[in-house]
């Protein structure tokens, strides 16, 4: 018996990629996993997928654009099964033009629609439901690229990749005492940025290949971060450190900053009361 035996777990976005991964884990873990996307065949083949691996899965076809298809999906969802326990936002895009310079602002509403929006339509549609239960897990798949921000991810996603830390954050603010929580599990270090960006269909870039390292986004962070330093750790914190220990000591670090006087580069150029 899995450890998330009975567990209904809504994945969006699970048709390929992180959300196609996430899904099967989840039900090789024991949970009933809905998965949703845009595309019957490729939701059909991540079904069988789970179900090849012991599992238990269904269908929900939706655009997480549409915020009345959402709402929908997670009626039908919780009139099936009662309960939705964990969401799981992996819905994404990217657009070929995504650098100031060609970037149009219909490019820019299409990515956020999906990245940002899409994942806000879904976790309003589960809050209700958890918020009676007492329990819920809420997790958005965010980017490497929203905590390192990078060149190569441009504007609109890094933004909204960005945009979704920050929902997490707030999820847990608001509704932590709920019993709800919310995740980012891109939240994460590497031995440098190029071990950071997952081989989904979205780094690789058009016309990319899996198994092609010179191709999309990891091949290019290769070639742009020296050798060096691609073997050698980053000398940041590691994740396993508690973030509110992190946070004091980065507020303790930065007030010693300040009390050193305003000759230092780190002082804040802000009046101090008296």
């Amino acid at each position: 018996m899995g450890t998330l035996s009975g567990k209904i777990a809504w994945v969006t976005g699970g048709g390929s990629g992180i959300g196609q991964g996430a899904a099967v884990e989840l039900g090789k873990a024991g949970a009933i996993v809905i998965v949703s996307g845009r595309r019957t065949n490729a939701l059909a083949e991540t079904e069988a997928l789970i179900k090849q691996a012991g599992g238990k899965a269904e269908a929900e076809a939706v655009d997480t654009v549409d915020k009345q298809a959402v709402e929908r999906a997670a009626a039908a969802i919780l009139d099936r099964h009662g309960r939705i326990d964990i969401l799981v936002n992996c819905a994404g895009t990217n657009v070929p033009k995504r650098f100031f310079k060609d970037l149009a602002a219909a490019d820019w509403d299409k990515v956020v629609a999906v990245n940002l929006n899409g994942a806000l339509y879904c976790t309003l549609a589960v809050l209700p439901s958890m918020r009676k239960r007492r329990d819920g897990l809420v997790i958005h798949v965010a980017s490497y690229f929203a905590r390192y921000q990078s060149y190569l991810g441009g504007a609109a996603y890094n933004a909204s990749k960005l945009a979704l830390c920050a929902l997490v954050h707030q999820i847990n603010i608001e509704e932590g005492m709920h019993g709800i929580r919310g995740c980012d599990p891109s939240r994460r270090d590497g031995d440098a940025a190029a071990e950071g960006a997952a081989q989904t269909a979205i780094a690789r870039g058009p016309g990319a290949h899996a198994e092609d390292g010179r191709c999309g986004t990891r091949g290019a962070l290769r070639r742009r971060i020296p050798r060096a330093r691609l073997r050698q750790r980053d000398r940041r914190q590691p994740d396993l450190e508690p973030a509110d220990t992190r946070r004091r000591r980065d507020d303790a670090r930065a007030e010693d900053r300040v009390r050193e006087g305003p000759a230092t580069r780190f002082s804040c150029p802000c009046p101090r009361a008296a």
